[in-house]
């Protein structure tokens, strides 16, 4: 190191989402805002009224609540649990799909998906 680098360093305490220090330095925040429990567990409550009202066969009906029930097993606040849960979630509407039912074009089913995706992190498929 040269004798005329200066020091740029932070004496003290800092409290910030991003800091950036020296010539040139730059930083950069990324937050994801993630759904509180709460809405989580109402998201939740709201889809398993919405498949339970739909008219689905017995077989079709009995796959989608399996995927709801280890859905909501696997949901908890486990950072680990969430990928395991997101494929239960695709899983799931994969099967509503079968069943026929037209996800983005039923209203009661739009914001609890997206709420669930969103706190499993994954993509929506529409």
């Amino acid at each position: 190191m040269s004798s005329d680098a200066a020091n740029y360093g932070i004496i003290g305490a800092v409290t910030a989402k991003a800091v950036a220090v020296g010539q040139g330095a730059s930083a950069v925040v990324n937050e994801n805002s993630l759904p509180s429990r709460d809405d989580f567990d109402a998201a939740l409550a709201s889809l398993r009224d919405e498949i339970r009202a739909l008219k689905l066969p017995a077989e079709h009906r009995n796959a989608v609540n399996e995927d709801m029930a280890k859905i909501e097993a696997l949901a908890g606040d486990n950072p680990e649990a969430k990928p395991a849960a997101g494929a239960l979630l695709n899983s799931l509407l994969g099967k509503l799909k079968t069943a026929g039912v037209i996800l983005n074009t039923v209203a009661g089913f739009q914001a609890p998906i997206k709420l669930l995706a969103s706190w499993f992190q994954i993509p929506l498929p529409f």
